[in-house]
C-alpha cells in the first residue's frame, strides 16, 4: 500500500501521519509537501520530517513537488475579480484541489491522508469540501483519510507529547493566508465546488 500524505510539516498533518501509519500499517510513506508559488520557506515542512522516522519503520519520503502553474492557472488567475463577485476568497479551494489532483494523477496513491479539521473559517476544510475531496480521491479509487476531522488543537498537542513526539519548527507560511474575515456560508463553498466538479470532470476527460 502506498500512503500519500498532504504534509504541511505542521502539528496536524504530522499527527494525522503517525495516526495513519497505526492505522494502515502502509509499505511506502510519501510525505508530499506543495509549493504553490507563495509559500515562504517551503522547506521548514521537513523539520518535522525527521519526527516521523523516528516514530515508525515504514519507508517514509518527504518530496517538495512544484504546482504553481497550475496553482497560477486555476487560483490566482482572475482571483480578484472572482473575490469580487463572490464577496469571499476561495482561492484555498484550488489550492487544494490543485494538491489532491497533482498527488491522484502522479502518485498514485491507495490512501491520502490530510490533517485537516473541521472548520468553517477554511473553505477547504468545511464538511461539503470534505465530501467533494472523497469524491474526488473516489474517482481514482483512492481513499481520503482525515483521522483528525473531529479533534480541536489542543488535543493534537495533547496526543503528540503523549506519543513523545515534539514538534520542531513552523510550517511554510503562505502569502494569502488570513486573506478571510468571516465564516463561509454551506451555499457559497457548494457552488463553488461545482465548478471544481465540471473542472475535474474536463481534466479526466481530456485523452
Amino acid at each position: 500500500m502506498r500512503m500519500v500524505v498532504l504534509f504541511s510539516g505542521g502539528s496536524d498533518s504530522l499527527l494525522a501521519t503517525l495516526i495513519a501509519c497505526d492505522e494502515y500499517n502502509p509499505e511506502e510513506v510519501i510525505l508530499a509537501t506543495y509549493d504553490n508559488g507563495v509559500l515562504i520557506d517551503v522547506e521548514k515542512a521537513g523539520i518535522n520530517y525527521s519526527q516521523v522516522k523516528r516514530a515508525t519503520d515504514i519507508g517514509v519520503e518527504w518530496r517538495i513537488f512544484d504546482i504553481h502553474r497550475p496553482f497560477h492557472r486555476w487560483g490566482l488567475r482572475g482571483l480578484e475579480r472572482r473575490i469580487l463577485r463572490l464577496g469571499w476568497n476561495p482561492v484555498c479551494l484550488d489550492c487544494k484541489f490543485c494538491m489532491l489532483f497533482h498527488a491522484l494523477e502522479k502518485l498514485d496513491p491507495d490512501v491520502i491522508v490530510t490533517g485537516d479539521r473541521e472548520s468553517r473559517k477554511y473553505p477547504e476544510q468545511t464538511p461539503e469540501a470534505k465530501a467533494f475531496w472523497e469524491e474526488m480521491c473516489d474517482e481514482y479509487n483512492c481513499e481520503y483519510f482525515t483521522p483528525l476531522w473531529d479533534w480541536k488543537k489542543r488535543d493534537v498537542y495533547e496526543e503528540l507529547a503523549r506519543r513523545g513526539v515534539s514538534v520542531r519548527g513552523s510550517e511554510p507560511k503562505c502569502m494569502l493566508a488570513g486573506s478571510w474575515k468571516k465564516p463561509v456560508s454551506e451555499k457559497k463553498v457548494e457552488r463553488y465546488l461545482e465548478g471544481l466538479r465540471k473542472r475535474l470532470l474536463g481534466l479526466r476527460s481530456t485523452p
